[in-house]
């Protein structure tokens, strides 16, 4: 495995743990503080939200990858993914090769979706992580 793939891999899981380790010390601090609650309730109501804010904050980084991985291993254009998609194609800006995502977040799982599909009719199904 090289290096840019590893980085690619473990992007998602230190994405998420710094999203919830920030939403752990916010939490924390606000029932702490604010709402002066006692120490033990404010760790299980913080960490609650942190798990939350971890797994959310996983699943976009991961499709967010796997679009990006779908859209190089077929050198997808913009005006590829807005066929593809059904959105236009400024929603997809392509810089020196790399995809920005720039459409709202809540779209990403249906575009990735679509891309699948797309892998299957073009060439089977490959190893996606």
């Amino acid at each position: 495995m090289t290096n840019k793939n590893k980085k690619h891999r473990f992007f998602p899981v230190i994405y998420a743990t710094v999203i919830g380790i920030l939403a752990f010390i916010a939490v924390i601090n606000v029932f702490k503080h604010t709402f002066q609650m006692t120490a033990t309730h404010s760790l299980l109501i913080s960490s609650l939200v942190a798990l939350i804010f971890y797994i959310s904050a996983y699943i976009l980084a991961y499709i967010s990858n796997q679009i990006k991985y779908l859209v190089a291993k077929h050198c997808l254009s913009a005006d590829d993914l807005a066929k593809i998609t059904g959105l236009k194609s400024d929603y997809f800006p392509i810089h020196n090769n790399k995809l920005s995502l720039i459409v709202a977040k809540r779209k990403w799982l249906a575009i990735l979706c679509k891309l699948r599909e797309y892998d299957e009719k073009k060439g089977g199904r490959s190893k996606i992580d």
